[in-house]
């Protein structure tokens, strides 16, 4: 999307309503921690750090999405967790 602050929203209401889980990966939750959400609601890396990656969070939100506009497709229902 050209605009992530709608998915970012999204996002973190699923992740806060347990809606979106993952198996305690060490990768995601380090890069879980590098994400700091912007004040444009774009998924920044802090002080820009070329070290800290944020590509599994940003795909994660991506991928959610694209699931979600697809509402009538069995792979999305938002009252089932979504697993990464």
């Amino acid at each position: 999307p050209q605009n992530f602050a709608e998915p970012m929203r999204l996002f973190e209401e699923d992740v806060i309503a347990g809606r979106i889980e993952h198996p305690n990966n060490l990768v995601l939750n380090w890069q879980a921690g590098n994400a700091t959400l912007g004040r444009n609601g774009m998924l920044v890396k802090p002080d820009l750090q070329d070290v800290k990656k944020i590509d599994g969070i940003v795909w994660a939100v991506m991928a959610r999405e694209m699931a979600s506009q697809k509402k009538d497709d069995v792979y999305w229902n938002p009252k089932i967790p979504a697993y990464l």
